[in-house]
């Protein structure tokens, strides 16, 4: 498994400092940081934190979630109808809600939505099959924190699938900047991301769906890469 080393931000110590807590107080360390943050850890510490998704591979670790030891840890459960629902960090005033797959945000007026979730049998994550994104963490490591996060090649599938759904015509958009950043610090061109991940990119996706992205990427990249 390939390891990382985050450059030292407000943003990287952040998340680090909750992933460790939370992790800590759930007494179960098969959690996954993906999306945005992951982005944040692997190659742009000074990018807006504005939510923290991780997945949680074993739904019983959520279900058992022991709130005196939450408590201890910073964290007060929220519940509704006597069900708890989210995690809320005082720290931080981070929301963590219980199932990702809702695709539901909790609203907090200042701070960080940290959106968790079980893993989900048979689904996908933004497009990806579940068991892609698992077979292809990393470890990046923030202050001798080591933290299970998704891949820059199953980032880069995933910012791309975000860009379709969010309008494909824009090349300036957050997400192909994302990718572009992606990109270029792990493969340094396009090209280089092809030959080196096609065989991730057609198992997690299709053959087909590896000629679009091929067709998409070096746009992208060019319109991106000025700095």
């Amino acid at each position: 498994m390939d390891e990382f080393k985050a450059e030292e931000s407000k943003n990287t110590k952040t998340i680090a400092e909750i992933y460790k807590r939370f992790v800590s107080a759930l007494s179960y360390d098969g959690v996954i940081v993906f999306s945005g943050s992951a982005i944040t850890l692997l190659c742009d510490p000074e990018r807006k934190l504005k939510d923290i998704d991780v997945i949680i591979l074993d739904k019983g670790a959520v279900e058992a979630a022991d709130e005196k030891k939450m408590k201890e840890a910073g964290f007060s459960i929220v519940k509704n109808k006597g069900k708890a629902v989210a995690l809320l960090d005082e720290e931080y005033h981070v929301s963590i809600d219980s199932d990702v797959s809702d695709e539901k945000e909790r609203e907090i007026k200042e701070g960080i939505t940290l959106k968790v979730g079980p893993l989900p049998e048979g689904r996908t994550l933004i497009g990806i099959p579940i068991n892609k994104v698992i077979e292809n963490i990393v470890i990046v490591n923030c202050n001798g924190i080591r933290i299970n996060v998704a891949s820059p090649a199953i980032e880069i599938i995933l910012k791309y699938n975000l860009w379709l759904k969010r309008g494909s015509g824009n090349l300036g958009s957050k997400d192909a900047i994302d990718i572009c950043k992606l990109v270029k610090k792990f493969y340094g061109s396009p090209e280089k991301f092809i030959k080196s991940e096609s065989r991730l990119v057609v198992s997690a996706m299709s053959s087909k769906y590896l000629k679009f992205l091929q067709k998409d990427l070096k746009p992208i990249f060019e319109n991106n890469n000025q700095a």
